[in-house]
């Protein structure tokens, strides 16, 4: 169980793996649907003000229409953290859709600014289909609890 728990607390977050400007405008041109994921990346939900969110939302957004010539039809909440504010300004601002972290399956008629999205990274195979599955959070779950049990003994 040990080597489970560190399998799936032992995310690496990647280094020089960003796109440039030209990479994204190739993506584009190959049909690739060009999202927005924030200027500062805040979690645009927690202590920011609606003016603050908005110019967010609306500085990332035309920072992309300016370098590819479309303003995004997604914005990816940072974090996946949002509310029903930041749907609301999202939308007002012209994006089409959010996406979200929440461990669930959309339905087709659900709310467009409510999409579920998985992180996936650099990682064994079986870690990503626990990630995918909502297995992951699970395992999270039982460990957090198991540690939690274990410094009130």
């Amino acid at each position: 169980m040990r080597q489970i728990q560190v399998q799936i607390t032992d995310v690496e977050m990647p280094e020089n793996l960003m796109l440039n400007w030209e990479e994204i405008r190739l993506l584009k041109n190959e049909g690739i649907e060009i999202g927005s994921h924030s200027g500062k990346h805040p979690a645009l939900s927690k202590g920011l003000h609606i003016d603050s969110v908005r110019c967010e939302l609306i500085r990332s957004g035309k920072e992309i229409e300016a370098a590819i010539g479309k303003f995004p039809i997604a914005i990816s909440y940072p974090f996946g953290i949002y509310n029903n504010e930041v749907k609301k300004i999202a939308k007002e601002v012209g994006y089409k859709m959010g996406l979200t972290v929440l461990p669930k399956q959309y339905k087709l008629n659900g709310d467009h600014f409510e999409i579920p999205r998985i992180e996936l990274y650099s990682e064994p195979f079986y870690k990503s289909r626990f990630r995918m599955n909502g297995q992951l959070q699970a395992f999270k779950n039982i460990f957090s609890l198991e540690r939690s049990l274990h410094l009130n003994r």
